[in-house]
């Protein structure tokens, strides 16, 4: 029987904590661990920012909090669901102080940024039997093996900690706990108006992959 996220009281199950610790952990061994990156690495800066844009989005990132897709990858391979934003690792966040780890993608015609558009397939989880994460793998394991491949033309990389951001809003912007009640704090009521009237630059971006 395929696991589900939640057990019958709404809450998340232990073995499912335990599924999305070992995304976290598999994360932290692969390009998530970004804390021992170079000066070097972090300064690179690629297409993504002198060809299309990217620098025009980051301002965004003040209010919403793109995903590595390295973490959806672990995660769903471990057979996990995603969390809601509140319960999200730290070290899956792109945001302003680690959007240098998508500044050095360097692809012709493309940002490093995937939009995710998908149907909710229950009213507080939208995703809580993990369809829709095991789904969109073979895509994720490609966008991440792309950033971080050699670039045949000028015969660099993006490094090992270059990854791809994906703004999923259940994981993008703090939301409502699984049985419908509204826990949120005042300020991260405030940080999800702020990101709701914003996503849309996002979704309309030349560049982004929707």
């Amino acid at each position: 029987q395929q696991k589900t996220a939640y057990d019958l009281g709404g809450r998340l199950g232990g073995s499912e904590m335990c599924i999305r610790d070992r995304g976290a952990a598999a994360l932290e061994m692969g390009g998530g661990g970004a804390d021992a990156a170079t000066a070097e690495e972090k300064a690179k800066e690629g297409r993504a920012v002198t060809m299309y844009g990217l620098r025009a989005l980051e301002p965004l990132l003040a209010s919403i909090d793109l995903i590595d897709a390295a973490y959806l990858v672990a995660l769903g391979e471990a057979g996990g669901v995603v969390p809601r934003w509140q319960d999200v690792p730290a070290a899956a966040r792109i945001n302003a102080a680690s959007v240098w780890r998508l500044r050095g993608f360097n692809d012709h015609r493309a940002l490093p940024i995937l939009v995710l558009s998908y149907p909710w397939l229950d009213r507080h989880h939208p995703d809580k039997h993990g369809a829709t994460l095991r789904r969109i793998l073979p895509i994720l394991r490609a966008c991440v093996k792309q950033a971080q491949q050699e670039t045949q033309s000028e015969g660099t990389k993006g490094g090992p900690h270059a990854t791809v951001g994906v703004f999923w809003d259940y994981l993008s912007l703090p939301q409502r706990h699984v049985d419908g009640t509204d826990d949120r704090s005042a300020a991260e009521r405030a940080r999800f108006d702020q990101g709701l009237a914003q996503m849309a630059g996002l979704y309309a971006h030349p560049y982004t992959l929707v």
